[in-house]
């Protein structure tokens, strides 16, 4: 399994500007242009360095990108355009763990947190249950991406952490893993939870004839341990 390309913030989002870009007619002059429309002081130099990742871009910069370019390319352009991909992406020093580019998009470009502004101090128990279930969601991104299984959609993610059991409960505890790196492998084998999956596959037969659960059960343990391990064998 070749492992997952690892690239820098600045990187990334270079790379989906010349995408963007070079998927329709327009030159880096036009994209001046509509920044300058704008009062942005951007020349086509400016934004050649930017699509070469020569350009670090200030944050006042980043927020106005997708502005200018959904003038200037005629369609809508967000900020989670810029920063497609299923690369790891390193936002820090050289050694720093890089974290995967669907984790970046979700914590980005998702809904505002929301807080009364009547207590700074005291916050009610939807606040704190609110911020107890981020730091629970990024820990378990976290813990994906040690395990080398970054590459998974957030979306199928979800889905399979929604179905799963106490089979998955089980065998994280047997492999010594955390539970969500077993959700994880089991949705990027299947596109579903472990559970979901042995459901489908005891279906009955030609025969009308259900296999064994335990039959069943034990392949697709096996099979999620190998995903685990041929991930942790792979590590870049």
């Amino acid at each position: 399994m070749t492992p997952t390309p690892v690239v820098t913030l600045r990187e990334l989002i270079a790379g989906n500007l010349r995408r963007l870009r070079a998927s329709t007619t327009s030159s880096t002059e036009d994209v001046a242009r509509s920044a300058q429309r704008l009062g942005l002081d951007w020349t086509a130099a400016w934004v050649q360095a930017a699509e070469r990742g020569q350009r670090a871009l200030t944050s006042e910069q980043l927020l106005s990108l997708p502005l200018v370019l959904s003038a200037a390319l005629g369609h809508r352009v967000s900020l989670s355009d810029l920063l497609l991909g299923d690369e790891h992406v390193r936002i820090g020093k050289d050694d720093s763990e890089p974290i995967p580019a669907t984790a970046i998009r979700e914590v980005i470009t998702a809904p505002a947190f929301r807080r009364s502004f009547t207590g700074l101090v005291e916050r009610d128990s939807d606040s704190q249950r609110q911020l107890s279930a981020a730091a629970q969601a990024a820990e378990k991104i976290r813990a994906i991406a040690r395990a080398n299984l970054g590459e998974v959609d957030i979306r199928v993610l979800t889905r399979a952490e929604t179905g799963a059991s106490d089979l998955e409960t089980k065998l994280a505890k047997k492999l010594g893993v955390p539970e969500i790196v077993v959700i994880a492998a089991s949705a990027l084998l299947w596109g579903r939870s472990m559970t979901e999956e042995r459901q489908e596959q005891m279906k009955p037969g030609e025969d009308g004839k259900p296999p064994l659960i335990t039959v069943v059960t034990k392949a697709l343990s096996a099979a999620v341990s190998d995903r685990i391990a041929a991930a942790d064998a792979n590590r870049a």
